[in-house]
């Protein structure tokens, strides 16, 4: 059913593409997003604040007003502002709050992008709130559509990646790690044998232990035999590349993890299995196990990413985006 209605939708936007062209129809999709997102409401009249004579600032928001994907639609959407901006001489904030704060993890490496509450200002005639969200059009030039000469603040609500091939440069330019994850990096990276290759393992809630949306889980009888293909697939690989005498194995699934983290030369990260979207605790430590593998990945010698047809696991970007931050070689194992 979800593919039925995927490729209807698909069909209307082309069609609509043809009969209205690509720019007046995404300037309409990113109106009506703003309004289903209920994202105008928040802005008013109330104020007597005057724009001031410095550069316009893109502000990168994830405020919780929302839904803003998981941590590597929040690092595209991120990285791609901070690109889009500084092709631009804007000025760049990024005002991430929602479920935690950003620079509790990640802090300001060469861009001060720390912005406070009081900074923010909800006065119309200041800022307004713009939106990216589909990848089949031209992005950047819808973008720029959106801005104008008369506002100062641009509250920007995406996870498109405009960044290109300059994802590595603008990340560091952006962030280092925040004393409490370089610490884990630390510990972790005695432990990691290198050379040693990263697997990564997307199963969403089928194995039933980790909350995203309203996916479902397998049968007892087909969670067992996805987990002996994942299996399957580390033994595979490992032969495959007999020099790694070390795997770093991330996952979503800790009842998965938990199993292989068992088996001789495997690393695995402790920690919270969480979607950031559907966690609200806030509590940053629930937060760090998908920050610890994200850099870790990019430190491996190459990176890997299981994908099972039987049970149509994820097609996840996160060990992808991880491998650029290195530019090391990725790809895709399939059983």
């Amino acid at each position: 059913m979800n593919n039925v209605k995927q490729l209807f939708k698909n069909f209307l936007i082309k069609t609509s593409k043809a009969l209205v062209g690509e720019d007046r129809l995404y300037s309409f999709l990113l109106w009506r997003g703003l309004k289903v997102r209920h994202l105008t409401k928040f802005y008013h009249f109330k104020t007597n604040q005057e724009p001031t004579s410095e550069p316009p600032t893109l502000i990168f928001m994830a405020d919780g007003k929302c839904m803003h994907g998981g941590l590597t639609d929040r690092l595209k959407g991120i990285v791609g502002a901070w690109a889009f901006a500084k092709k631009r001489d804007l000025n760049f904030k990024i005002f991430h709050k929602s479920p935690f704060s950003l620079e509790d993890i990640l802090q300001p490496a060469k861009v001060q992008w720390k912005i406070t509450d009081k900074e923010l200002s909800f006065d119309r005639r200041v800022a307004k709130p713009v939106l990216l969200y589909h990848y089949d059009f031209n992005n950047e030039t819808a973008l720029e559509r959106q801005l104008d000469s008369f506002h100062q603040q641009f509250h920007l609500y995406s996870c498109v990646d405009l960044s290109k091939d300059s994802f590595a440069d603008c990340f560091h330019e952006l962030f280092r790690p925040a004393p409490i994850l370089q610490n884990l990096l630390d510990a972790y990276r005695e432990k990691l044998q290198r050379p040693y290759l990263a697997i990564s393992f997307r199963f969403q809630n089928l194995l039933g232990d980790f909350h995203e949306w309203k996916f479902k889980s397998l049968s007892e009888d087909e969670k067992e035999d996805l987990v002996e293909r994942a299996e399957n697939a580390i033994k595979a690989i490992k032969e495959n590349h007999p020099k790694y005498d070390t795997l770093l194995i991330t996952a979503d699934s800790p009842s998965f993890l938990a199993r292989v983290s068992k088996w001789p030369g495997v690393v695995t990260v402790d920690g919270c299995s969480t979607h950031i979207d559907f966690d609200k605790n806030g509590e940053i430590q629930r937060y760090l196990k998908s920050f610890v593998e994200f850099f870790l990945i990019s430190e491996a010698s190459e990176a890997i990413l299981y994908t099972d047809k039987k049970f149509k696991t994820y097609l996840s970007a996160f060990p992808q985006y991880a491998a650029k931050l290195k530019d090391i070689p990725f790809s895709t194992f399939q059983s």
